[in-house]
């Protein structure tokens, strides 16, 4: 049976309200549905203009864990976040979290001796 990912939670690291033109963090906890637990992966969410806006403090952006969308809203985002990582169903959490990993970089990515979340 696949464990189905669950997000249970995210954090929004923005100054202020988000209003307007945005790219902001986000930590996003993640673990299987049945579970209390989840571990943590990081995305980085804006508009497109606010991802330009980045861009330009920057020589280059490698888009893992970018989410592009027209405005801030925090349901939408959770909403569209949970549909994509519920494609990453595997036959344990592990394999669940590696698939995971590809979207969004994982709290353990690239640790080769990692504890699951508790």
């Amino acid at each position: 049976m696949a464990i189905i990912p669950e997000l249970k939670n995210v954090h929004v690291f923005a100054e202020g309200d988000v209003t307007g033109d945005f790219c902001i963090s986000l930590v996003l906890d993640i673990g299987p549905a049945d579970v209390s637990g989840a571990d943590q992966f990081y995305a980085t969410v804006g508009t497109a203009q606010g991802i330009a806006d980045f861009l330009s403090t920057r020589p280059f952006i490698i888009c893992r864990g970018f989410v592009v969308v027209p405005e801030f809203n925090l349901k939408a985002i959770k909403d569209c976040i949970q549909v994509r990582i519920s494609e990453c169903a595997k036959d344990d959490w592990a394999q669940t979290a590696l698939s995971i990993n590809r979207l969004f970089p994982w709290e353990y990515d690239e640790m080769k001796d990692y504890k699951l979340f508790s």
